[in-house]
C-alpha cells in the first residue's frame, strides 16, 4: 500500500512541538520534583537553569525531548521571571549541545525512563510488527506505538522516526503477505481475482460498447442495499452465492494469509473506495487487496442476508399478529351485536309469553278470540320459530369458536 503520513500536517506540528500550555498548565515547570529543584541549583547560568527545567516540564508532560529552538518563548519568559533570571541573560540558542544532552540523560535516569536507543529500539520494533499483524488502521498503529514507549518509560522520540519504523513494519508485513501468495495462488485463483477487473458482460454488447464510463464487474459487488424490495433482495442472494463460490475457491489461501478481521477490512475499504483502474495497475499487491475485498463482502453480505431475513420475520410476524388483532376485533363486534340481538329477542319472547299467559287466564274472553288475539301478537312482535332457530345457530357457532 502507498505510505502517507500516519498523522495530519497539524497533528505531525503538535507532535514534533512541546505542549502549548495554558497558564495555569505552566506551573508545571515551577512545581518540580525535589531531585529538580536540587539539580537547578548546581546550575550556573540562566540559560542552563531556564532550559533544564522546561525540558523537566515538557518531559511530565508528554515523554518527550525538544531542541531548544522549538521551546515556546511564552514559556521561556514564564519560567525566566518566576526564578527571578534576567529573561535577557536568557538564551536558548547556547542551550544546546553537550549540555542539553546530559540534562536529557539526567531526567530520564531520575524519571525511570530508558532512552530511546538500540535496546529500545529493537523492543518498539517487535512491538510494531505485531501491531501491523492484527493492523487496524496505520495510524492508530502509530498511537500503539507511542501507548507502547509510554506503558514500558521508554523516552518518544521524533515523529519521523517513529513512521520510519512503522513504514518498515508494513512493508515486512505486505511482503510476507505477497511471498505466500507467489507462493500458493494457483492459476486458477489469479483468473478468479482477474476476473473482477474485465468489463461486465452487459458493457460487452455493442449497445454499450461506445460508452466512456463502464461498470466493472467488481463494481456489482460493492454496494450492498438495504432495501426490502423483492428485485434488491433477489440481487442480495445472487451476489453473495456468487461471492460465496470466490470465498471457498480462495479459502486455502485465505487460511496461509491468516489476515485478521481488521487488515481485511483496511484493504477492503480501499478497494471500495478507489477506482478499479487503481487497482488494476497495482502490480505487487493487487490480488491481496482483491482478496480481502472478497472475504469482507462476504462476510458483510452474509450478515446483511441475516438482517434481511431478520426483517423480513419480523414484519411477517408483525403482520399476522395485526391480522389477529383485526379479526378478534372484527368477532368481538360481531359476538357483542348478536349478544345483543338475542338479548333484546330474549326479552321480546319473555314479553310475548307474559302477554300470552294473560290471555290464557283471561276468563271474559272466548277461545277463539284468544287464538286471534294470539296470532296477532306473534304478528306485532314479529316472532317465529324460524328465527328462535337462527339464533340457537349462531349461539351454537359462537360457542364453537370461542373453543378455538
Amino acid at each position: 500500500m502507498p505510505r502517507k503520513e500516519y498523522l495530519t500536517s497539524e497533528a505531525r506540528q503538535r507532535f514534533d512541538n512541546p505542549p502549548v500550555l495554558s497558564v495555569d498548565q505552566k506551573m508545571i515547570f515551577l512545581e518540580a520534583p525535589q531531585w529538580a529543584a536540587d539539580y537547578v541549583k548546581t546550575l550556573h547560568t540562566p540559560s542552563n537553569k531556564v532550559g533544564f527545567l522546561l525540558q523537566v516540564g515538557y518531559f511530565r508532560v508528554v515523554s518527550r525531548f525538544f531542541t531548544s529552538n522549538r521551546f515556546h518563548q511564552s514559556d521561556v519568559d514564564f519560567v525566566a521571571a518566576r526564578i527571578s533570571v534576567d529573561v535577557n541573560a536568557v538564551q536558548m540558542d547556547n542551550y544546546e549541545g553537550r549540555t542539553s544532552l546530559r540534562h536529557r540523560e539526567d531526567i530520564l535516569g531520575y524519571f525511570g525512563f530508558a532512552p530511546f536507543e538500540k535496546s529500545s529500539i529493537e523492543t518498539l520494533i517487535e512491538e510494531t510488527q505485531r501491531l501491523a499483524h492484527v493492523q487496524t488502521r496505520p495510524y492508530l498503529i502509530f498511537e500503539g506505538m507511542v501507548d507502547f514507549l509510554q506503558a514500558h518509560h521508554i523516552e518518544i522520540p521524533t515523529y519521523q522516526s517513529l513512521k520510519t519504523i512503522l513504514d518498515k513494519a508494513l512493508t515486512s508485513f505486505e511482503q510476507n503477505l505477497e511471498s505466500i501468495l507467489n507462493k500458493y495462488l494457483t492459476t486458477a485463483d489469479i483468473l478468479l481475482l482477474e476476473q473482477l477487473l474485465v468489463e461486465h458482460t452487459s458493457y460487452q454488447q455493442d449497445s454499450k460498447k461506445h460508452l466512456k464510463v463502464k461498470r466493472y464487474e467488481i463494481t456489482f459487488f460493492k454496494r450492498i442495499s438495504q432495501s426490502m424490495e423483492t428485485k434488491q433482495i433477489r440481487e442480495r442472494v445472487t451476489n453473495f452465492e456468487s461471492l460465496k463460490i470466490m470465498y471457498l475457491q480462495l479459502l486455502p489461501i485465505v487460511k496461509r494469509l491468516k489476515l485478521s478481521d481488521t487488515t481485511v477490512q483496511f484493504y477492503a475499504e480501499y478497494v471500495i473506495n478507489n477506482q478499479v483502474t487503481q487497482i488494476a495497475t497495482r502490480s505487487t499487491n493487487r490480488y491481496l487487496l482483491l482478496i480481502s475485498f472478497i472475504i469482507h463482502q462476504y462476510c458483510m453480505l452474509g450478515d446483511a442476508l441475516i438482517l434481511t431475513l431478520n426483517s423480513a420475520v419480523t414484519n411477517y410476524v408483525n403482520g399476522c399478529e395485526n391480522l389477529v388483532k383485526q379479526q378478534l376485533y372484527q368477532n368481538r363486534m360481531q359476538t357483542a351485536q348478536l349478544v345483543s340481538s338475542v338479548a333484546n329477542r330474549s326479552s321480546t319472547h319473555i314479553d310475548v309469553l307474559g302477554a300470552i299467559e294473560q290471555i290464557i287466564a283471561n276468563t271474559t274472553i272466548e277461545a277463539l278470540s284468544k287464538v286471534t288475539l294470539i296470532e296477532l301478537l306473534f304478528k306485532n312482535k314479529r316472532l317465529s320459530q324460524k328465527l328462535l332457530q337462527e339464533d340457537q345457530q349462531r349461539l351454537k357457532a359462537l360457542k364453537e369458536a370461542t373453543k378455538k
